[in-house]
């Protein structure tokens, strides 16, 4: 559910803090957005492999994936800087956006093989809880005093 509320609000406002709070055009912005998701589908097709040859572990990668989220949007969070704010956006995509086919493969492992479609129901159905509370939450600490650094 941490990983869709992620991806949801990385999606949902990337091109609102580019433009509101880096003061970049919402074209450039949304190039950045395009990069992101670019990066993920790249991601999404590396690590299958890179999990079942290279790790051979599923949960080790999923792991590592999502230890690389906080150093995205670290990186991502220094929008004055192009290089960090491209490599954030690289790492945001590698992580945020490219963990969903390991995560899905874990599910399936995790259960015996005649409850695999149960239990890949069952996370989808969690999941998407993240996506119903994630944005409007991030939106509400967003428009807070804090603003979008806070609520990254």
């Amino acid at each position: 559910m941490c990983g869709i509320i992620i991806q949801y609000c990385l999606t949902t406002y990337c091109i609102i803090y580019l433009n509101r709070y880096g003061g970049y055009s919402l074209f450039f912005a949304g190039l950045i957005l395009s990069l992101i998701q670019f990066s993920g589908v790249i991601s999404r097709l590396v690590l299958g492999p890179v999990s079942d040859f290279v790790l051979r572990d599923t949960a080790r990668t999923l792991f590592m994936v999502f230890f690389l989220i906080p150093g995205g949007i670290l990186l991502f969070l220094q929008p004055g800087n192009l290089y960090l704010l491209y490599s954030g956006a690289v790492l945001l995509g590698i992580s945020a956006v490219g963990w969903a086919p390991i995560w899905l493969t874990l599910m399936a492992e995790a259960a015996p093989p005649e409850h695999a479609g149960w239990a890949t129901g069952v996370g989808f159905a969690i999941n998407s809880l993240g996506g119903l509370i994630g944005p409007p939450l991030f939106g509400a600490i967003a428009d807070s005093p804090g603003g979008f650094p806070l609520a990254f």
